[in-house]
């Protein structure tokens, strides 16, 4: 079995490879006609190498072998031309193994054709690489070319001939469309046609035939060979891809263009724009970086796979189709979603929860992509919350998400990006909530003195958090301590026991924030140290009808709540308290029965000392008869009042309401004997208090209360059903909410009987605790039920209601249609239901086909057949059907009926009742039972228009059908068969667009209890549909009644509803399933007269100017709307800030400072009506004179530009700042006034800070309630602000010189007019870090000079500072130096000794030790014929001077050294220069013989060098001021002028003499040797008779010297750079270049600058 698949392997191996082989030598073979056409053999034609070479050059274009053997006779010849082949392709880098040219020749096949497959693997493959697999590399192509075509492998994969339509068609589109649903199993067919059209289209050459593609043992080489031939196609395709997606980037290939990364960049970025944003600007330098970066950003972003790495992308050989695989990937890629890179922003960790109470937070997609966003949320215990998220309107790569947190606990928040969870999730929120903090045993108000005070705190539904109790004696600010401990998990006990009387406020904390009602102020009292008192109390006596009155002190009995009753004869009378002041009370009450009774007073429910209080009523009495203890709202209530025995007295009677509180006098009806008869109408529900006077005291008799209540407020929760059945239990639920107070069960009557023989039905009544009673009966026979229900004896509404009892086993069915049992489509079927004996209940019939339900038409039949219905309906489908016949809910005998329909059959299925506007509607019409039949469909819209409706026939004669209303209404489908309607007629679909159903008006943001409301739903516009209407309470979950009635107009509803009780309704409004527009509501309903108002102020109704005055409002139990506040005064209304205390029980506190004195009114409104009591009057009076505050600071006298000043002023009183005018602050100037900061500081302290931009003279004004402070308005000076960087410091002087001698003093000049207002301050410092004294004095021009003495050498410090800050430069380094020292100097060097014409001569100056001066160099001798040449700098130092010359003529020379115009040790030198070519005596004598001659002193040439080491970077041209006489053997040598004196000072100017001349002869005259230094200084010198004279050197070394000599007759002097060191400016040397006598070093000229005094040089006398 091997043998043979081995074989065939072979067979085609060397099949596909020698077609490749001529293949390539197509393209050279018409070149070349010596050449035969093609290889035959791969074994024989290869042989002599020629169609080698051909294959060669084919390969490896453009290059030629240009030298072989064209006619190759024998073998070696032959071998030559293989030999050549190999060489070519070594040196294009390609490297066979296992093979050599002997092998070619010899016709080794096997080696051959590894031969050609590693040309294959070069050439085709574009494989250099040979760690690579080509396999690999070529389904890794594959896979990026067709990612949905699976390719694993080059052999059984290729058989079926489907992949290789696909590689043909996805290279070139549209050319094998269908390959996908070609049929794998005629594989031979297949790969012929892809093998045809790849040679057709795509100049793919057919290495490989069809039948040896779809053999099953075709090998994967083969197979590989050939699919690399579809490369070079791909290749320009892929190219022209890329050019037209990068028209601004030039690729022309896959290797080279790709090298630097810029191309893959702007790749990158073209499959997402802003994914590689700069990518134009990216440098080629660095290719690999670019290579990395792009990349790793395609791996990430675009799920590109790196199938090279960036350092194999960067190398100019790369292997091409590696680079082509990776970048087809980018063809299919798309931008991925990365969830690390989603970031959730804004979600906090912890938030307060409570009802309404949301965590918020957005999601930013910018830098993940697109995909799929979900935000989950959960509880403990895996409670999903529902989460609400939204594209946000500014970006749409944010979301906007939230989700409500109204129950504390833990909140899991996971945000995932295509399932995965984002940055940071999942995420945990802690929801705590200080109003779920409640009390296991509540707080008592008051506790006495000794009392423990025991409570519970239970934080165990509060979420995380922590809990702080805090106890504060308010009479002494000191804290008490408290015992908590927590009981159980998280519920804790918390105890103290007061000592003494006062207030303890206890502070009751959780994560900070109050629980509901904390602060909570216990009252301390002490009920021993109440006292009673008064006349009232302490006689014992008392009348009927006369007011008993006495007092009670609780004075040092601390805050607890007083009570008094008084009984006695079976009576129990009101009582009247008032509180006079803090501590006393007045207690008043009229007794109207005689006898013996008892006064008790308790102090925080504990007697008082001697209580009870025994007390005895005498007189007159009153009785009150006929009072009920209720009453139906508007109905009178009538009673009388008998005074007989009361003697004559005038009778009066007041009715208070319970809302406002207002008593109304109401007038008698009849008056006879004493006997008094009243009527009162009341117009509100609740209690009515009756108060009855005589002589307008109140009556023994009284008061008295009645309940009135309004059945019109209780209502069937339910509408109650028409018919029932018989024996079926019915139930009944009524609200009796806002009826007024009652006993459900007592005050709710209910009666049911039958309304033809009246017997009662027996039923039950169930009270519930939300004001809601189930009443539940059963039926027992057909016929008419009366339900009444009565609220304290009147009907509600709706009551009585009468409901049908029937019996659905006494229907008759008659007809043959039905009975039958057969019909046909489109012809109707009819049958009569005869319900005479079984009751009026609701009749249903519902028809029901294979898979529609068809609509009924129900008649009455003729008048003399009561009791019975004509049904009809028109059957459209084929098929068994089913009629169902109910009456009351229950089937009739024998239903469902069977009923068979045959005949023509269109069956229309998925046609929605209800649609809304632009929702697409799908449908299918089956005709399958129909034989072959026409369909044709339409639509008819609202507007009339109709429409085809286009179909797509499906199979077995189905066809679906779509179209898209547009309008609001009913739109019909009508369905026709051969052109005939169906018989199910047109179907109806009714389209509705809820947004266009709209409430109006707007509904209120709040409703009053007892106010009926009307809600408006105009619909017209919506489209016909049902309005659904659910109103309920939110807290209570109860129903509350409601009518919906449709007006005049069609289409217009209104719903009725009255809110009955403090909550808050919910409203939902639908339009056939949808909301309306603003719906679902949420209205809180509120009652004023609940709300409760507290605090001292408004009680006292008194108050201060600045002082805060604070009161609470409690609308807890009045519902959630916010009250509103205002305070006017006497000219404006005063700013009032209210928050809320406290989330659950409703209270506010409110706080505002009144500003002005006078009357002031508070209102307090909730809704649009006024509290009780409201509104407040108080009489505000001035606290605070302006005339006693104090004003202080800097701020109220000076100030600067720019910069912020303050002041302070002190009161008595803080928290001003929030009452409106009190203070008032502002600097007023004439360019610009500006506005003045207040902040309060506390304890009656308030700082003023303001800030100038322009300088001036300011008024500061303070004022306190419109009145100046004393001082006020201030004068306030703004100032520029010191600025040291506008000083300008004069350095010209001493400050900018070096060369200061000790004692000399120093001056300088400062200006500071630019330079703001500030303080200067001058700070010199000597070398030892003394402080010097300076000397300052004011210049006109606006300057100041300053002066200080030197008596130390060294550097001093100047440092000039402006309002502590440096000036520029500051500070100064000033060098001083010591006097000069010429004997310090030292010369020495080989320069200063004899030498020849042409030597160079060279010595060192050393003026380190020689102080601050100037140094001179001059010599003496024939003009033009020796120049010195100084350099500074000598190792390493400035004041070592190196001294160099180059004599041109032989003489005499005298060479001058001076410091600071004294002669240096051994000064002057003298020089004598040779001739070498002269003998000692007589040549030389002969010669000087000759030159003799007659001239003048001054064309001698003196070189002065002048150099002050302190400056060594500037010279200057200087001349001698002396003139010295040449010494001559036949005269005596004259004596020099004596020197002129030196300058007084350092740096003074070197002034020169002028001389007259004479006549000497010039001769060479041998000077005496100088003397020597007595310090050593000087340089000895040798005689000059002992001198030898040198060698004379050959003639033509003369000769050049001559000439050089010659050329450089004419004198020049060149600066020598002196190296800078960091010394101080010394002295200088003034002259013409140099007129700030700059210091430096020259060398001398022609001409000397007239500032010396030197006279200009004569012309030389012939």
């Amino acid at each position: 079995m091997v043998e043979p698949a081995k074989k065939n392997w072979a067979k085609f191996q060397a099949k596909t490879l020698l077609n490749w082989v001529n293949n390539k030598l197509r393209g050279n073979l018409r070149s070349d006609p010596t050449v035969t056409g093609q290889v035959k053999d791969l074994t024989t034609d290869l042989q002599d190498g020629l169609l080698l070479i051909r294959l060669a050059e084919a390969c490896v274009k453009p290059k030629k072998i240009k030298r072989y053997n064209k006619k190759p006779l024998i073998k070696i010849q032959k071998l030559e031309n293989i030999i050549c082949v190999f060489r070519f392709f070594e040196s294009d880098g390609t490297k066979f193994v296992n093979i050599g040219p002997e092998d070619i020749h010899n016709g080794n096949e096997k080696l051959i054709c590894g031969f050609i497959w590693t040309l294959i693997q070069k050439y085709q493959f574009r494989l250099s690489n040979r760690k690579l697999s080509p396999k690999k590399v070529m389904l890794d192509w594959l896979k990026a070319l067709m990612p949905e075509v699976p390719v694993t492998n080059f052999s059984t994969d290729w058989n079926s001939g489907v992949v290789l339509c696909a590689l043909v068609d996805h290279i070139g589109p549209g050319l094998c469309p269908n390959y996908a649903s070609l049929n794998p199993n005629d594989g031979e067919a297949n790969c012929r046609l892809g093998v045809e059209l790849a040679e057709r289209s795509l100049k793919v050459p057919p290495v490989l035939e069809p039948r040896d593609l779809a053999h099953p043992l075709i090998d994967e080489m083969s197979v590989m060979t050939y699919v690399s031939c579809f490369c070079d196609p791909y290749a320009v395709q892929l190219l022209a891809w890329l050019q037209k997606t990068l028209p601004d980037v030039p690729i022309q290939n896959f290797s080279t263009d790709w090298n630097n990364g810029v191309a893959l960049a702007a790749l990158v970025d073209s499959m997402s724009p802003g994914l590689f944003p700069d990518h134009a600007t990216l440098p080629k330098a660095r290719a690999l970086q670019n290579c990395t970066r792009a990349m790793d950003l395609a791996e990430e972003r675009l799920g590109v796979a790196k199938l090279l790495t960036p350092g194999e992308l960067t190398d100019p050989k790369v292997d091409q189709l590696l680079v082509m695989t990776y970048v087809t990937q980018y063809q299919t890629a798309t931008l991925q979603a990365l969830a690390k890179q989603c970031r959730a922003v804004g979600l906090a960790t912890r938030i307060k929860s409570g009802a309404g109470a949301r965590v918020k937070f957005q999601i930013d997609t910018s830098g993940s992509g697109e995909g799929k966003v979900e935000t989950i949320v959960t509880r403990a215990g895996g409670d999903v919350v529902p989460v609400t998220m939204e594209t946000s309107p500014e970006d749409d790569r944010f979301y906007d998400v939230s989700f409500p947190a109204a129950d504390a606990g833990v909140y899991v928040v996971d945000v995932r990006l295509n399932d995965d969870s984002i940055a940071g999730m999942p995420r945990d929120v802690n929801a705590y909530d200080a109003t779920r903090v409640f009390f296991a045993s509540a707080l008592k108000p008051n506790v006495a003195v000794g009392e423990t005070c025991d409570f519970v705190v239970d934080t165990s539904k509060a979420g995380g958090g922590t809990l702080e109790i805090r106890l504060t004696d308010e009479n002494t600010g000191l804290a008490l301590k408290a015992d908590v401990v927590e009981e159980t998990d998280r519920v804790h006990a918390a105890s103290f026991a007061p000592t003494d009387v006062g207030v303890v406020t206890v502070h009751v904390t959780w994560e900070g924030d109050d629980v509901p009602g904390s602060p909570f102020r216990i009252g301390v009292f002490n009920a021993e140290r109440v006292r009673a008192y008064g006349e009232g109390l302490l006689s014992g006596e008392g009348k009927t009808g006369q007011v008993v009155a006495f007092n009670v002190s609780t004075e040092n009995a601390g805050e607890a709540k007083l009570a008094v009753e008084v009984t006695g004869q079976q009576a129990v009378y009101p009582v009247e308290i008032k509180q006079r002041d803090a501590t006393e009370y007045e207690v008043a009450f009229q007794p109207w029965k005689v006898g013996a009774h008892e006064v008790e007073i308790a102090w925080g429910g504990r007697p008082i000392p001697r209580s009870p209080f025994p007390l005895q009523i005498t007189g007159q009495q009153c009785d009150v008869t006929g009072v009920p203890t209720s009453s139906i709202i508007g109905e009178p209530i009538a009673f009388a009042v008998d005074v007989s025995r009361a003697g004559d007295v005038a009778v009066g009677v007041q009715v208070a309401g319970p809302r406002d509180g207002v008593a109304k006098h109401v007038e008698p009806n009849s008056q006879a004997d004493g006997l008094y008869k009243f009527s009162h109408v009341p117009d509100q529900t609740g209690s009515h208090t009756i108060n009855v006077t005589l002589d307008r005291q109140p009556a023994p008799a009284g008061p008295f209360v009645v309940n009135v209540v309004d059945p019109s407020c209780c209502a069937f929760l339910a509408p109650p059903p028409s018919s029932v059945h018989v024996d079926r239990a019915q139930t009944l639920r009524v609200t009796t909410r806002g009826g007024g107070d009652g006993d459900g069960t007592d005050a709710l009557a209910v009666r049911i009987h039958s309304s033809r023989s009246k017997i009662a039905i027996p039923f039950d009544v169930v009270a519930a605790a939300d004001s809601t009673s189930s009443i539940t009966f059963t039926p027992t026979t057909v016929d008419l039920v009366d339900v009444e229900v009565t609220w304290h004896g009147r009907h509600i509404p709706s009551s009585p209601v009468s409901i049908h009892v029937c019996d659905s086993s006494k229907v008759k069915i008659s007809g043959g249609d039905l009975l039958s049992g057969v019909g046909k489509t489109g012809q109707p079927v009819s049958f009569r239901v005869e319900t005479k004996d079984a009751g009026d209940g609701q009749l249903h019939v519902e028809p029901r086909g294979p898979t529609a339900v068809y609509p009924v038409d129900i008649k009455d039949a003729a008048e003399n057949e009561p009791g019975t219905k004509i049904v009809t309906f028109t059957p459209w489908q084929v098929g068994e059907h089913a009629i169902d016949v109910k009456l009351g809910g229950e089937s009739v005998p024998h239903s469902p009926f069977a009923f068979a329909v045959t005949g023509v059959q269109c069956t229309v299925t998925g046609v929605p009742k209800m649609a809304l506007i632009d929702q697409t509607i799908e449908f299918e019409l089956d005709v399958s039972g129909s034989g072959d039949v026409r369909v044709d469909v339409a639509t008819r819209s609202p507007s009339g228009e109709t429409s085809v409706v286009p179909l797509e026939k499906l199979v077995d004669g189905k066809y679906d059908g779509v179209f898209v209303p547009t309008e609001a209404g009913e739109y019909y489908i009508e369905v026709s068969l051969d052109r005939e309607p169906i018989g199910s007629g047109p179907i109806c679909v009714k389209v509705v667009d809820a947004a266009l159903c709209k409430m109006t008006p707007p509904p209120p943001p709040a409703y009053r209890v007892g106010v009926p409301q009307t809600l408006t739903v105009d619909g017209r516009s919506a489209g016909a549909g049902a309005l659904g209407v659910r109103i309920v309470t939110l807290k209570d979950k109860a129903a509350v009644p409601f009518v919906v009635a449709e007006t005049e107009e069609q289409g217009v509803w209104q719903i009725d509803f009255t809110p009955n009780g403090v909550d808050t309704l919910s409203i939902d409004v639908k339009w056939s399933g949808r909301h309306v527009a603003s719906s679902p509501l949420a209205i809180p309903i509120y009652d004023p007269a609940l709300a409760r108002v507290d605090g001292d102020e408004l009680r006292r109704g008194k108050g201060k100017v600045g002082q805060r005055v604070h009161f609470t409002v409690d609308v807890g139990d009045a519902g959630s709307v916010k009250p509103e506040v205002t305070a006017a005064g006497p000219t404006a209304f005063q700013a009032v800030q209210m928050t809320r205390r406290d989330d659950d029980d409703g209270v506010y506190a409110v706080d505002f400072v009144p500003w002005e004195p006078g009357d002031h009114r508070v209102s307090v409104r909730l809704g649009d009506d006024e509290v009780p009591g409201s509104p407040f009057e108080m009489d505000v009076e001035r606290s605070i004179d302006a005339r006693t505050v104090v004003a202080t600071g800097d701020g109220t006298r000076t100030a600067y530009i720019d910069a912020a000043t303050s002041f302070e002023f002190q009161t008595t009183q803080s928290g001003l700042l929030d009452v409106e005018g009190a203070i008032a602050c502002t600097l007023q100037g004439v360019r610009s006034s500006v506005d003045v900061h207040v902040e309060d500081l506390g304890d009656g302290k308030y700082r003023g800070t303001y800030v100038s931009q322009f300088a001036g003279a300011y008024l500061l004004l303070v004022r306190l309630f419109g009145v100046d402070v004393p001082g006020s308005p201030f004068k306030v000076t703004v100032y520029v602000k010191a600025d040291a960087t506008k000083c300008r410091v004069e350095r010209g002087g001493a400050l900018a010189s070096s060369g200061i001698l000790v004692g000399k003093p120093v001056s300088f000049r400062v200006s500071t007019q630019d330079a703001g207002v500030g303080k200067i301050v001058v700070v010199v410092t000597s070398p030892r870090g003394r402080v010097v004294r300076v000397y300052s004095a004011e210049e006109d021009d606006g300057f100041v000079s300053y002066r200080f003495d030197t008596d130390e050498p060294g550097r001093y410090s100047v440092r000039v500072t402006w309002s502590g800050d440096d000036v520029p430069g500051s500070p100064f380094k000033v060098k001083v130096w010591p006097p000069p020292d010429s004997g310090q100097v030292r010369v020495e060097g080989p320069g200063l000794h004899d030498c020849n014409v042409g030597d160079v001569g060279e010595f060192t100056i050393d003026a380190k030790d020689a102080g601050l001066g100037t140094l001179l160099v001059r010599v003496h001798g024939i003009k033009d014929a020796f120049k010195i040449k100084l350099k500074s700098g000598v190792g390493g130092d400035a004041r070592v001077v190196r001294a160099t010359y180059d004599p041109k003529e032989p003489g005499d020379y005298i060479i001058i050294v001076k410091w600071e115009d004294v002669e240096v040790p051994g000064s002057p030198f003298e020089v004598k220069i040779r001739d070498p070519e002269e003998n000692e005596e007589g040549e030389s004598r002969g010669r000087h013989r000759r030159r003799r001659r007659k001239i003048d002193v001054d064309e001698r040439e003196e070189d002065a060098v002048l150099y002050n080491p302190s400056e060594p970077d500037i010279y200057k041209a200087a001349e001698s001021n002396k003139q010295y006489p040449i010494r001559s053997p036949r005269r005596k040598a004259t004596s020099p002028p004596p020197p002129p004196a030196a300058a007084a000072g350092a740096g003074a100017p070197v002034k020169r003499q002028a001389t007259k001349t004479r006549s000497v002869e010039r001769r060479h005259i041998s000077p005496p040797p100088p003397a020597a230094s007595a310090k050593g200084g000087g340089v000895r010198r040798t005689k000059a008779a002992t001198t030898p004279d040198p060698v004379p050197p050959p003639a033509h070394v003369r000769q050049e010297k001559e000439k050089k000599r010659r050329k450089s007759r004419r004198s020049h002097t060149e600066p020598v750079p002196v190296q800078q060191e960091n010394w101080s400016f010394g002295a200088s040397v003034q002259s013409a270049n140099n007129p700030g006598g700059v210091p430096g070093v020259v060398a001398s000229g022609r001409k000397v600058s007239g500032d010396r005094g030197q006279e200009k040089r004569k012309p030389k006398k012939r």
